[in-house]
């Protein structure tokens, strides 16, 4: 990812405080026993990637690489998932169940992103044009 290596180390650490949150309520909200809890943690996890997406916009950062970069966190995500179910012995319906989950909550995290990205593009297009 070459835009990368144009960030200065606060603005690195910026982006990987928003990726470690994200990170840290998804893995709650996919641990939480109750559906309150779980939503929660999903919406504190929002919050955090719809930040990243802001983040992204404010530096320039096209949609695409603001996607791909998502994205990259996705599958060892996912990958750890796996390991965990392996390690505890989750069954194999649990193991879908809990893989379906989280697929389907990086889904939601990775909209609010592309949410705010846009959202923050069109503010700063809207007051240059003032």
């Amino acid at each position: 990812m070459p835009w990368l290596d144009a960030l200065d180390e606060t603005q690195r650490a910026a982006f990987r405080e928003h990726g470690s949150a994200i990170a840290r309520q998804l893995l709650a909200a996919l641990d939480a026993s109750t559906v309150t809890d779980r939503a929660a943690h999903l919406a504190t996890a929002s919050e955090a990637a719809a930040e990243y997406g802001v983040a992204a916009a404010q530096r320039g950062l096209g949609v695409t690489a603001t996607v791909e970069t998502f994205l990259r966190f996705r599958r060892p995500f996912v990958a750890e998932l796996l390991g965990v179910a392996r390690r505890r012995g989750l069954e194999t319906s649990a193991t879908t169940d809990l893989i379906g989950r989280a697929v389907d909550a990086i889904d939601e995290l990775l909209v609010a992103t592309v949410r705010a990205w846009e959202m923050t593009l069109r503010t700063t297009k809207e007051a240059q044009a003032e």
